[in-house]
């Protein structure tokens, strides 16, 4: 088809310019040989796009389809060699496109086992590839037999694909069998070594022949710092004109459930350790005294200050931090200076970057007082809770970026009105976030009355 349309084109081209229905004939010969050799070059044999086509090829091509003109006095313009060459490569991809959506799954062998071809597997699987099972000299889980049996394996099972996973046979066996695999004309995929700290933008780059995978530099600390910092006071800035009447109101309720200050200062510590005063509303009665958390019936809420707890609303003013640079919209949770000390190593990494209003620590644990039960229940927060919370504050200040905040925002939003968590897979350490699910009235009733049959029991 590629082929077909630059001859196409090509001739069409030579008749319109005036020429001899000959001339044009031999000129699109001549394209049809350079449209061969564009559809081998930039296409593979399964139709799909080679990663190492540029522009300047296929410039390229056009220049030496113009150049004919110069030499001989037959051939094409510049403009429409370019022109040519750009119907032949745009049809390219689009037959590219749809042999991909019309063409079935790709078949995987997997060669290896162990956690890293779990985790391939069920990666495969989640993109929508049939995973025909393992290859591997050890039994195992889904392993359909040795390295030996490869070519009955593939014959048998239609594999397209073997993707090599951590395995404990040598590397000359492993070797032997890509060898062997690029014999029976299979595609191979390898798991590069150190693949879980590989969030990052990855390219693949080779150095006399040898294949590096090169991680590129953090993007906020290379390029985004201060377009991110230009995003916070634009958010900001907005949402506190927004906001202005839900201010007015807050500020009123609060005055009339109790005569007092309207704003609290919490002592928290920012950026490169530096202590700051972050804002929020009153939620607790003036004299209020006792510990630094706040358990789900905690006596000391005041009625307005119960509802702005559930609501969340007593962090509006923290978009008075993020104007003063003390804060940003997204980024770890300010943490208790007397939390931070007792995690000094933990926070060193957490600490480079502003805390923010909003990040994955603080979507995962939303709801985090109904957990904070029991007389001891700080140390259950310094125990159990807070590490959890350091962990994904680490992960958001190793990886973070302007494209990882808008994503927390818009889940954000989601949390706010439709719950969600933050999910991290056990190997890759990979981030997803989900919606939580909200269990139906059935199934509430179900399991109240299982709670209840198990009290009876234990009584009983």
């Amino acid at each position: 088809m590629i082929v077909t349309l630059f001859v196409a084109v090509t001739a069409a081209d030579i008749r319109l310019e005036g020429q001899p229905p000959r001339v044009a004939s031999l000129v699109g010969l001549l394209a049809a040989g350079a449209g061969m050799r564009l559809e081998r070059f930039v296409f593979d044999a399964r139709g799909r796009a080679h990663g190492a086509t540029s522009p300047a090829a296929l410039a390229a091509l056009a220049l030496g389809l113009s150049i004919s003109q110069e030499v001989t006095g037959y051939g094409l313009i510049p403009v429409h060699a370019l022109l040519a060459v750009c119907v032949a490569a745009t049809a390219g991809v689009l037959v590219s496109r749809i042999r991909r959506v019309t063409s079935s799954a790709d078949r995987v062998l997997i060669a290896g086992g162990g956690a890293v071809a779990d985790a391939l597997s069920a990666a495969f699987r989640e993109a929508g590839t049939v995973v025909v099972g393992r290859l591997d000299d050890a039994q195992g889980e889904e392993v359909l037999g040795s390295f030996d049996q490869l070519e009955r394996i593939a014959s048998e099972q239609r594999v397209d694909t073997v993707a090599f996973a951590y395995s404990r046979v040598g590397d000359e066996r492993l070797a032997d069998v890509a060898t062997r695999c690029r014999e029976l004309d299979l595609a191979i995929a390898v798991v590069p070594r150190l693949f879980a700290q590989f969030d990052q933008r990855t390219r693949l780059r080779r150095i006399n022949g040898v294949p590096l995978l090169v991680v590129d530099p953090l993007l906020h600390e290379t390029r985004s710092p201060v377009l991110s910092r230009a995003f916070d006071i634009v958010v900001a800035s907005a949402l506190l004109v927004l906001a202005l009447p839900i201010w007015l109101l807050v500020a009123l309720a609060i005055v009339i459930d109790e005569p007092g200050p309207v704003l609290y200062r919490a002592r928290r510590v920012g950026r490169h350790g530096r202590e700051f005063d972050m804002f929020k509303f009153r939620k607790m009665q003036r004299d209020a005294v006792g510990a630094r958390l706040t358990q789900f019936d905690d006596d000391r809420f005041t009625r307005i200050g119960r509802l702005l707890s559930r609501t969340k609303l007593d962090e509006l003013p923290q978009l008075v931090n993020v104007l003063r640079g003390e804060m940003a919209l997204v980024g770890p949770r300010p943490e208790d200076p007397l939390y931070v000390a007792e995690y000094p190593q933990e926070f060193a990494e957490i600490l480079r970057c502003r805390p923010g209003i909003t990040g994955l620590s603080q979507i995962q644990y939303r709801d985090e007082a109904p957990l904070l039960v029991g007389d001891d229940f700080e140390e259950l927060y310094r125990n159990e809770v807070l590490p959890k919370k350091i962990d994904l504050d680490r992960y958001y200040s190793i990886r973070r970026c302007l494209g990882l905040d808008v994503r927390i925002l818009g889940w954000t939003l989601v949390a706010i009105f439709a719950g969600a968590r933050v999910h991290r897979h056990e190997l890759t350490r990979s981030l997803r976030f989900e919606r939580t699910h909200t269990p139906t009235e059935a199934e509430q009733a179900a399991s109240m009355a299982e709670q209840a049959a198990t009290k009876v029991f234990e009584v009983a």
